[in-house]
C-alpha cells in the first residue's frame, strides 16, 4: 500500500494517526508525480490568504518571485503577465507573441513557423517583452521541475479556482485557473501555461491545470490565447534542469552498453571453451 500510493520510505508513518492523516490525502503526491508528466492535486476545501507573503521573495523590475526550494535554483513569479496580484487571471498571448489581441484565431498568429526555443527572446517572449531583462518564459523542463519537486493544492478564492503549488522549503506560489481563449471564446475547465518550447503541427508546449485536479504537460495550438508565468534566472544553453535529465538518461544508456558488452563476452567465452 505505500507503493501505490508514492510514500517515500522516510516518511512512513510512525503512528496509527499518522497512517490516518496520509489516508485523508493531507500533503499527499499522486503516482503520476513520480515522472513529472502527471500528477493530480490534493484536495483542500481552504480560501488561499493572499496576505501571506511567501520566504525569500524578491522583487526585480518591479515584480515579485520566490525560491520554491528547487534544484535548479530557478526562481517563479507570484502572479501571471498583466496581473497586478496573485489572484488575477492577467492578459493572455498566442504562443510566441508578445501583445494581446481580441481574436486568437490561427491566420492572425505570427509564430505558426517558428523552431526555436523562445526563452529569453524579446521578439517572441512576452515575459522579458512586458518585465525586462532577467524574465523569461519556463521552459518545458522548467515545468517538469515544477512537477515533480512541488506538491500541487486545490484552493478557492472569491469563487475563483486555484493551484497551489508548494516547493521543497515549504513556499509557495498560486496558479489562477484563468481558462484560454480560441478565437474570441473563453474556455474556463482548465488553465494553460505556455513554456517555451515549439512542438510540431503548430504547436506548442504548455502546462495544464484542470478543474479535475489534474496538473500535467500538454501541447495547444500557438494560435490559441493563454496565461504565462514568468521565471526569473538566467537561462544558458543547456538549463541546469535539462542538464540533469540528459545525465540521468545518459546513465541508462551506460548501463545497456556494460550489459551488451557483458553478454557478448559471455557468449564469446563459451563459443571458446
Amino acid at each position: 500500500i505505500y507503493e501505490s500510493m508514492n510514500i517515500n520510505k522516510k516518511k512512513r508513518p510512525q503512528s496509527i494517526a499518522e497512517f490516518i492523516e496520509i489516508l485523508d490525502g493531507k500533503g499527499l503526491r499522486s503516482q503520476g508525480q513520480k515522472d513529472a508528466k502527471s500528477q493530480s492535486a490534493d484536495d483542500e476545501d481552504t480560501e488561499y490568504d493572499s496576505t501571506v507573503k511567501p520566504k525569500d521573495n524578491e522583487i526585480f523590475n518591479g515584480h515579485e518571485c520566490v525560491d520554491l526550494g528547487l534544484p535548479s535554483g530557478l526562481k517563479w513569479a507570484t502572479c501571471n503577465v498583466g496581473a497586478n496580484s496573485a489572484e488575477e487571471y492577467g492578459n493572455y498571448y498566442g504562443w510566441g507573441e508578445v501583445k494581446i489581441k481580441s481574436a486568437y484565431k490561427e491566420d492572425l498568429c505570427k509564430s505558426l513557423d517558428y523552431c526555436s526555443d523562445i526563452s529569453d527572446n524579446v521578439y517572441y517572449d512576452a515575459s522579458k517583452a512586458e518585465w525586462g531583462v532577467g524574465w523569461r518564459l519556463p521552459t518545458e523542463n522548467e515545468y517538469k521541475e515544477l512537477l515533480e519537486y512541488c506538491r500541487f493544492y486545490t484552493r478557492n478564492q472569491n469563487d475563483k479556482k486555484f493551484l497551489l503549488a508548494v516547493g521543497p522549503n515549504g513556499n509557495e506560489i498560486i496558479f489562477p485557473i484563468a481558462g484560454y481563449y480560441e478565437d474570441r471564446s473563453h474556455n474556463s475547465s482548465c488553465a494553460l501555461y505556455w513554456s517555451s518550447v515549439p512542438k510540431l503541427d503548430k504547436k506548442a508546449s504548455c502546462l495544464y491545470l484542470g478543474t479535475d485536479k489534474t496538473v500535467c504537460i500538454n501541447m495547444l495550438p500557438r494560435h490559441y490565447g493563454a496565461c504565462i508565468r514568468p521565471v526569473y534566472g538566467q537561462k544558458g544553453t543547456v538549463s541546469e534542469v535539462d542538464e540533469k535529465m540528459l545525465k540521468r538518461e545518459s546513465r541508462k544508456g551506460y548501463w545497456f552498453v556494460a550489459w551488451f558488452i557483458a553478454l557478448i563476452t559471455t557468449l564469446i567465452l563459451r563459443l571458446l571453451m
